[in-house]
């Protein structure tokens, strides 16, 4: 892995006498949530926003990769089969969305001198999401297309199996983008290709699950050997679909390539926003940050030039450009912290400096993991894990094993909720009567790794299914449309998910309501008690 290997060559190039000094680089940022008004059913959240962090030289030009979301360095979003212009629903499988992070993927190529070949519909039809069925295969992370009337939340697919078209390879045709890495066992629909794809994804070691909105995110990468000291950037590219304004509102419903059936269209609104940290590294502490943006990308992705400096593929900020919470230049919150503001800090620090391992002692590994009692779901688990001190990694992928090079390749999981010694870490948008195989590890700060600790849980059949999850609101108030059901939807994803003990009560109540709902829903006397007794709820939910 890249870090593993960087941090070798920190301890090849230092002194016997200086080992335990090395140095790590640590880049911090909090996302905003997207605006009510843009995210009414609460469905687009869990995309949230795409993400690259990457180091620079002085001019601008790329060196190395820190942190890349999943979305983009593992599922494939930028270069999968479909056009780029497609509508979208949430877990949208089709449409390589060339517009995410094109300032680093384009910067990247441009320094690496290497692309990728691009993935396109095994039958050659790129403008369409249907009639793929003959060369499609099980889906391990995607939904189907949704119509607009069934995109009500993103918490679990509308329909427990479904199969995609992974696509096969045109390598006259070229992406800066890697295709998706997370596929491990094929079927008679798949290319020969498809076998290709994840040996095809060299983003395993930076890797990371989209930070929660309203949450610090925070990545780590050793320094020294590969990173000699000197002059750097820091550069954060964020891309999030349905950011639209008065400018950037594409495609409309009639140019949408889906026309009328699935998906929302005028989800490719604001181009992606860039910002650049300049620091220098070396054996002195340092801090930067930064709080203007450098500029912003092409809105369809496309660059009319090849560069590997940033500067020359963004476009300074205008006043097409929101600047409001959640939106625009408002994807990042402004941080008020006591040592000065900031959207994105860059600092420097000892590898022991939090009282962690210094550098070259591997950390002790994850004493225990396993599925925390009472959650979980068909489509859902939240991992119990007891952890020594330092920075946690989780990755969980479908079978039921989990060797070292299959937790590199396996998708990363959200960020874990700490309480003293014990981590929490929630996954959702699993698969019905699948089983599936988690691991963990502890990661020092110059990038040394603990053992991995590994469990496997198999989730149960759904019982009682309707298309958002709220069955006893929805049997209560008649539909899973009704206002009071879309409040109670919005409370539930955006208060109750946002914390463990929420999201167990959750995870709770998806196990016992389905019975209770079927009762209600033959009874209009105690549908009227619960409407009565949801009130309270939904006039909360509606101040939210």
């Amino acid at each position: 892995m890249q870090r593993a290997l960087l941090c070798a060559l920190v301890l090849a190039a230092a002194e016997p006498s200086a080992r335990a000094a090395c140095h790590t680089l640590v880049v911090e940022l909090e996302p905003v949530a997207y605006p009510a008004a843009l995210d009414p059913k609460g469905a687009r959240e869990a995309g949230g926003p795409q993400l690259a962090v990457w180091l620079a030289d002085a001019a601008g030009r790329w060196v190395a990769d820190v942190a890349v979301t999943r979305l983009v360095a593992t599922l494939g979003l930028g270069n999968r089969p479909g056009a780029w212009n497609f509508a979208s629903s949430p877990k949208f499988p089709y449409g390589r969305r060339v517009q995410a992070l094109p300032v680093w993927a384009h910067a990247r190529a441009a320094a690496r001198g290497v692309d990728y070949p691009l993935v396109v519909f095994n039958d050659g039809v790129e403008t369409s999401t249907r009639f793929h069925n003959a060369v499609s295969s099980s889906e391990p992370y995607y939904c189907r297309p949704l119509l607009p009337q069934e995109i009500v939340d993103a918490v679990t697919c509308p329909t427990p199996r479904f199969s995609s078209c992974k696509g096969k390879l045109d390598p006259a045709l070229r992406s800066p983008y890697p295709p998706r890495g997370d596929l491990a066992s094929f079927e008679a629909g798949d290319a020969p290709d498809a076998e290709q794809l994840a040996a095809l994804d060299d983003l395993d070691a930076v890797a990371t699950a989209t930070p929660r909105p309203g949450t610090r995110a925070r990545w780590a990468m050793p320094l020294g050997g590969a990173i000699p000291a000197g002059d750097y950037q820091v550069l954060v590219e964020v891309g999030k679909e349905f950011d639209t304004n008065e400018h950037h509102r594409y495609p409309t419903q009639a140019d949408s390539l889906m026309s009328v059936s699935y998906g929302d269209p005028e989800n490719l609104g604001q181009p992606s926003i860039v910002w650049a940290v300049p620091i220098h590294l070396g054996d002195a502490a340092a801090a930067v940050r930064a709080t203007e943006a450098l500029g912003y990308g092409p809105p369809d992705g496309v660059m009319a030039r090849p560069s590997a400096i940033a500067a020359e593929l963004t476009t300074p900020i205008d006043a097409t450009i929101s600047d409001t919470p959640g939106s625009g230049l408002g994807r990042l919150l402004l941080v008020l912290d006591p040592a000065g503001a900031f959207k994105v800090l860059a600092r420097t620090a000892d590898c022991d400096g939090d009282g962690q391992s210094a550098c070259g002692a591997a950390p002790a590994s994850p004493r225990a993991i396993a599925p925390s009692e009472g959650a979980l779901g068909a489509t859902a688990v939240t991992l119990r894990i007891d952890v020594p001190p330092g920075d946690l990694a989780v990755r969980y992928r479908a079978g039921t094993s989990m060797t070292e090079a299959e937790f590199a390749a396996a998708t990363p999981a959200p960020a874990a909720e700490r309480d003293g010694d014990t981590a929490f870490v929630h996954i959702d948008g699993l698969k019905p009567e699948a089983s599936y195989a988690a691991g963990a590890r502890v990661v020092a700060p110059c990038g040394q790794t603990s053992p991995l600790a590994v469990t496997t849980f198999r989730t149960p059949a759904i019982a009682f299914k309707t298309v958002d999850g709220c069955f006893l609101a929805t049997a209560a108030f008649g539909s899973p449309l009704a206002a009071e059901v879309g409040a109670l939807r919005t409370l539930r994803d955006r208060v109750l998910l946002k914390s463990v003990p929420g999201r167990i009560a959750v995870a709770a109540y998806y196990q016992v309501s389905p019975p209770l709902a079927r009762w209600l829903a033959g009874s209009d006397a105690a549908r009227a008690v619960a409407r009565a007794w949801l009130a309270p709820l939904v006039r909360l939910a509606g101040q939210r």
